[in-house]
């Protein structure tokens, strides 16, 4: 049910259906915005006001979502008649369901209040808790799911949509790099990167399709008629008037990818409209569609290569950190990058980050 609800959200661009990924494009120049309302343009213009509509789409939707996981921690903590493959399982997705959302908000928002609990008496009155408590809860989170999720997909009949241990250990890893923690975000990454019986990098028109070999955990569309949500809002086709009635990306981002690179052939199109270019992503293909190809992709093996590549700098494995950046660069039909020094090889991995996980 809960990941239905992260999936089915028709309020506008909200938490899970393309909502961080609009309004952060937005506020990070990779949109333009060509929307009328107001509260849209606050991101572009990072002038958010209080009063924003938007933002409790964001901060409501996910404290939504998190007392659906502390009912779940509860419930299951009290549960007599499942199996305790089931339990742990269960336990071990709400956990991670959790700490996924507090990973978002407080990136978003910065001090949060810590709800651990389902009573309203309690959880009205929490005061905001600094970032750094934050994480120790996700990491605690995490830790607390990864023994107790399964090792494959085979609860979820074989496919990616739901955690198991290694989405965990890819979340841990990424809560890591943004905490400094060099040596465990390496550490939880090698894990991952480890399993090539289960992971493997795809060609770059296979990397957004369902059950993909390089995704680690997706989000199943539930809607009739619809594929994913980014899919449906960022595709131009047919503009009616002169410019798109959301967004299209910034010429600044477009000119990140290097000539050649198949990531800007193949995830990015144009359509021409009033006598102008307009370039969108075109990671998912589908617009509309019954037939479900598609999968919402939360986590993918090329960020864990990548978090490795930024982990190791850190820790001046320079050879290492170059071979990790080379694997993603191949992929994209790229030349190898050369050894620098360490400040320079940090900006090539931030500029690889851009153009991969735009």
């Amino acid at each position: 049910g809960l990941y239905s609800k992260m999936m089915t959200d028709f309020s506008g661009f909200a938490f899970a259906n393309g909502g961080i990924t609009t309004y952060t494009g937005l506020s990070g120049d990779e949109f333009i915005n060509y929307s009328n309302s107001p509260d849209q343009t606050q991101f572009y213009e990072n002038s958010l006001q209080p009063t924003n509509t938007n933002l409790p789409l964001l901060w409501g939707n996910a404290f939504n979502y998190i007392y659906t996981c502390n009912a779940m921690i509860e419930g299951l903590n009290n549960a007599s008649s499942l199996s305790p493959t089931v339990k742990n399982q269960l336990t071990g997705e709400a956990y991670f369901l959790r700490a996924f959302n507090y990973f978002y908000l407080t990136n978003l928002f910065g001090e949060l209040p810590l709800v651990t609990g389902t009573s309203y008496q309690v959880n009205q009155s929490i005061a905001k808790s600094n970032r750094s408590l934050v994480y120790h809860q996700i990491i605690s989170d995490l830790q607390i799911a990864i023994p107790l999720l399964s090792t494959d997909y085979s609860f979820s009949g074989g496919e990616r949509i739901r955690a198991n241990r290694w989405a965990a250990a890819a979340l841990l890893s990424r809560v890591y790099l943004f905490t400094g923690n060099w040596k465990s975000a390496e550490s939880e990454a090698d894990t991952v990167i480890a399993n090539n019986s289960l992971f493997t990098l795809t060609g770059i028109n296979n990397v957004f399709l369902a059950n993909s070999q390089e995704s680690i955990l997706q989000f199943m569309p539930v809607v009739s008629g619809f594929n994913t949500w980014e899919g449906y809002n960022f595709i131009l086709t047919d503009i009616p008037s002169s410019s798109p009635a959301q967004v299209a990306l910034t010429p600044g981002l477009l000119s990140a990818f290097e000539p050649n690179d198949l990531r800007r052939i193949g995830w990015v199109d144009s359509v021409i409209a009033g006598g102008s270019t307009y370039y969108y992503p075109f990671k998912y293909r589908v617009q509309l569609g019954q037939q479900l190809t598609e999968y919402y992709t939360v986590l993918r093996l090329a960020e864990l290569f990548l978090i490795r590549a930024e982990a190791r700098v850190n820790l001046n494995d320079l050879s290492g950190s170059l071979a990790d950046l080379n694997v993603i660069r191949r992929r994209a039909g790229l030349p190898n990058a050369t050894m620098g020094p360490s400040d320079e090889l940090l900006t090539d991995i931030m500029k690889e980050r851009r153009v991969e996980l735009l």
